[in-house]
């Protein structure tokens, strides 16, 4: 592997500040939602509001049979960082800790991969019947006008085969990101995305439609996890001899402590959904495909820069688990600080741009589709912000093996959803009350709470954390 920089014993952790990573990771996270940024013009050229009101329920199912994952992808990640650390065993409660110069446990890294391979394996079976069968019976329940349902119904199956090979091979990115090696993985992501583009341009613009970009889905995906299984194995050194070739069983020790602590995770994920995503299905359902399509794409623009921003936090997550299995949480602390302050400062810049300008692009694009008026974009634009300072630190949490936020995410997604509902049948807000929902249950609690843990971790308040890391950030650029 390249750009390793931490030496331990005969093994280096990579560097992940390395300009390299930096520059393949922002260019994986701009290019990896398939509404975002790259795809959302020429679907908005090609599509009108009904077809893109479709694509983005296409999204937002993907995103609910995402949930099957149960948070075992970041888990994974996790423990394969302790097994370079040279931790002996994991443990399912607290971070594992290993001596300064101790070297990579081979064998603890090989039972973790295989445990996780066998999960995703099962997972994906259980994943064809959600996507299969019970996502085309929600379709069936969406009225619109002019589109065929047959058409619908043959995009969705083709986006769903996409949808579960990209799935299967969730293990492989476990891998890559807990070893660090986060170009190979970003490159795979890369490569996924230009294709994802480029064939989406030309079916659409063969007048394929929704069917256009299921093609290109699973055409993409194909050529995207084929290039991530040969990028994980360029390496000719000890640990992908041994994962290739070992015949390690599923140790169930390892498998029920994957399992458990990724279901825990995976109940957060449920309630993040809840919070993020359900709201666009209840704009699809009780507002129709035309104001649900301005929703969705205003909310996936915030939400890939939201992406985007957070990039140098992704890179630096492998070092963190790294840092604190070796004992040094101070440095950890002033890691999560700068990227912290980075992705905030990221976002603030990106998405005032898009308030002040969007429209107008979109006008230039000769765009069917809009983004919300001024004062909603805002609002939902510090919604967003709010979230993502409140995600990044709930990860930073997460570095100390320990998921503590699993009651607050389901009660919160649970009271978003049911206030959306009564925002809109009963109050008759529309959109807005779809908005307000998620901003009101958010700021009542995790938007402060985790904030405020992870500051604790560090002895001291949130804003003192914030204002003292982006003096540190400040000087380190200087130098």
């Amino acid at each position: 592997m390249v750009f390793r920089q931490f030496s331990v014993g005969n093994h280096s952790v990579v560097n992940s500040s390395s300009k390299n990573n930096l520059f393949w990771g922002h260019l994986a996270q701009l290019l990896n939602v398939s509404s975002g940024l790259i795809l959302l013009p020429i679907a908005l050229i090609y599509l009108n509001q009904d077809e893109l009101g479709i694509w983005f329920i296409f999204s937002s199912l993907s995103g609910l049979a995402q949930l099957i994952e149960l948070g075992f992808q970041p888990t994974i990640a996790r423990y394969v960082a302790y097994s370079y650390a040279g931790c002996d065993e994991i443990d399912e409660f607290g971070v594992s800790r290993a001596s300064e110069n101790s070297n990579i446990n081979i064998d603890l890294l090989c039972r973790v991969y295989f445990a996780s391979k066998n999960i995703y394996t099962y997972m994906t079976y259980i994943l064809v019947i959600l996507l299969v069968v019970i996502g085309s019976g929600y379709l069936y329940t969406i009225n619109a006008d002019t589109i065929k349902f047959q058409n619908i119904l043959i995009a969705w199956i083709l986006y769903s085969c996409g949808f579960i090979i990209n799935f299967y091979f969730g293990f492989i990115n476990g891998l890559l990101q807990g070893r660090g090696d986060i170009t190979q993985s970003n490159q795979a992501i890369v490569i996924n995305r230009i294709f994802m583009v480029a064939t989406s341009w030309i079916f659409l613009h063969l007048n394929f439609g929704l069917v256009g970009l299921g093609l290109a889905s699973i055409i993409s995906t194909g050529i995207g996890r084929f290039a991530l299984y040969k990028l994980c194995w360029i390496d000719k050194n000890k640990e992908n001899y041994e994962l290739r070739k070992s015949g390690h069983t599923v140790d169930k020790k390892i498998l029920n402590i994957l399992m458990s602590n990724a279901f825990r995770l995976g109940w957060v994920n449920i309630g993040a959904f809840l919070i993020t995503r359900m709201n666009q299905l209840i704009a699809s359902s009780f507002l129709g495909l035309k104001i649900a399509a301005s929703y969705g794409l205003t909310y996936q623009i915030l939400a890939v820069i939201a992406n985007v921003a957070s990039t140098f936090h992704t890179i630096k997550i492998p070092l963190i688990n790294f840092k604190q299995a070796k004992g040094s949480d101070k440095n950890s602390a002033i890691i999560f600080g700068h990227t912290l302050c980075v992705a905030l400062i990221l976002y603030l810049i990106g998405s005032s741009s898009i308030l002040l300008f969007g429209n107008l692009l979109l006008t230039i694009l000769k765009s069917k589709t809009y983004f919300l008026a001024y004062g909603q974009f805002a609002i939902l634009m510090v919604t967003i912000f709010l979230e993502l300072n409140t995600s990044l630190c709930s990860s930073f949490l997460l570095t100390y093996n320990r998921v503590p936020f699993v009651r607050a995410s389901i009660i919160s997604g649970v009271l978003v959803v049911i206030l959306s509902i009564l925002n809109i049948t009963y109050l008759n807000f529309g959109i807005w009350g779809i908005i307000l929902s998620q901003l009101i249950v958010q700021i009542s609690y995790n938007n402060w709470k985790w904030p405020m843990e992870a500051a604790k971790k560090m002895n001291a308040n949130y804003f003192d954390f914030i204002r003292i890391s982006f003096i540190d950030l400040v000087k380190n650029q200087k130098k």
